[in-house]
């Protein structure tokens, strides 16, 4: 049992009533220690029970914390999308919930999984129907819907208490925001496109590995003449096609802040000549072509990202790597999904799963192993396999695409106009007006 330990003001009190006690005692009191004696002693007692309010302070403080921790019970809910086409994602949600679950041995975490296409609808529906989930991990263009709509909740407060914010950049929480202000998520690891190069194809064609677009186009024609293709990629319509433009726009010196930049012109006008002359597969535009056409071995370059890493490094016939060239692909449009807490959550222990794993440096390098690009500085990648080191170097040269209400349509537009010049359906000149007549006011 804890003994109560005096407050010190009440200390002082009781040993100033003790001092005019003795002094109006009469003889008795002269027979008393003198009053420097007293306050020394007083003084020690006051340290001592200063001492023990500390330590029993200390005490409270730390029950507290126990208090909380043993407050988290029951089941967290955990939705994602990382089916099993993401190698090492889905198994990464299972060692993430095993974390916490350490962590927390009364919690059990109960992660759930959706399809890409319909994931926005259901969390919707949820909120409707009065389900509730505590996270959902999930496309960040889908979270300005789902703000508005009541299903996920703001978290202003929570990152401004995070002490490890300022680990993350900046750019990319920026763009996490509703129009009224609010912070309706945070991102804890990327994905981007790089340039994945065929070196037993390039040997055979007697080439070096292109350090310049004027390079890179020589390439491009060489591969051509000896019968093979130069570069493929993701050139679908929709929001596809958008995030694998970008990086040669942004590249070019394109961006959302510039959105008539003519650099765009330029990006189109050369992928429009490079489909002409044969040098890009004209199938790019069909679909999630790009994988497949690499592997096949007839490719020399592909655009591809960091999420197809196992596939080439599990299935590729042919020795591989990445590359950047400055002034052709050396940055691009940071990808991956955001992470949201549901409106009707376990706040305070959803918080604690998103903080003390997802953004944790632990739960960093489970990204890492998972080939996905950890956010937060100073992740050591050394577990992880090391062809993600090129595209950790990309994300320096990358940008958050903004969210809005629009951000559906600006896919729309943007990825729509690219996949009808890959596919020969559209000039580029064309597609670049429509861009430039519509983007504006979609981004206002």
């Amino acid at each position: 049992m804890r003994t109560r330990s005096w407050p010190r003001g009440v200390i002082a009190l009781l040993a100033a009533v003790s001092m005019i006690l003795a002094a109006c005692g009469g003889d008795d009191a002269a027979d008393e220690p003198d009053a420097p004696a007293d306050d020394a002693a007083a003084d020690d007692a006051a340290a001592d029970d200063d001492a023990a309010a500390d330590d029993d302070a200390a005490d409270d403080d730390a029950a507290a914390e126990d208090a909380a921790a043993s407050d988290f019970s029951g089941t967290l809910t955990v939705w994602h999308n990382y089916d099993e086409g993401v190698p090492g994602l889905n198994n990464a949600m299972s060692v993430w919930a095993s974390m916490f679950e350490d962590m927390y041995p009364d919690v059990t975490v109960q992660t759930e999984l959706s399809d890409y296409d319909g994931f926005a609808q259901r969390l919707l529906a949820a909120t409707v129907a009065g389900e509730s989930f505590d996270v959902a991990i999930i496309a960040a263009f889908n979270l300005p819907e789902l703000y508005q709509a009541g299903a996920v909740d703001a978290i202003d407060d929570l990152w401004a208490a995070y002490p490890d914010a300022d680990l993350f950049p900046a750019d990319v929480i920026d763009v996490l925001r509703a129009e009224d202000g609010a912070q309706f998520g945070t991102q804890a690891f990327g994905n981007i496109p790089g340039l994945y190069v065929n070196l037993d194809l390039l040997d055979e064609l007697g080439l070096d590995i292109p350090t310049s677009e004027e390079e890179f186009e020589a390439a491009l024609a060489a591969a051509s003449d000896a019968g093979y293709v130069g570069v493929t990629g993701v050139g679908m319509a929709g929001g596809a096609g958008e995030f694998n433009m970008l990086p040669w726009a942004i590249s070019k010196g394109w961006s959302f802040n510039d959105p008539t930049n003519e650099a765009m012109r330029e990006m189109l006008v050369q992928q429009e000549r490079w489909v002409a002359e044969g040098w890009r597969s004209a199938n790019d535009s069909t679909g999630f072509v790009a994988t497949d056409n690499f592997l096949a071995g007839d490719h020399l370059f592909a655009q591809d990202g960091n999420w197809q890493l196992s596939n080439y490094l599990d299935n590729a016939p042919f020795e591989w790597t990445l590359i950047t060239i400055p002034e052709l692909f050396d940055g691009g449009a940071l990808g991956g999904e955001a992470i949201a807490i549901g409106a009707e959550s376990q706040r305070e222990m959803a918080w604690a799963f998103v903080t003390e794993v997802l953004l944790s440096e632990e739960g960093q390098q489970v990204a890492a192993e998972a080939l996905s690009v950890p956010l937060r500085q100073g992740v050591d990648l050394s577990s992880a396999d090391e062809s993600l080191g090129p595209f950790a170097e990309l994300v320096g040269g990358s940008l958050a695409i903004p969210l809005s209400a629009n951000s559906a349509s600006i896919s729309t537009l943007l990825g729509d106009n690219y996949s009808e010049v890959i596919a020969g359906a559209k000039d580029a000149d064309a597609a670049a007006d429509a861009i430039f007549a519509e983007l504006p006011g979609l981004l206002e």
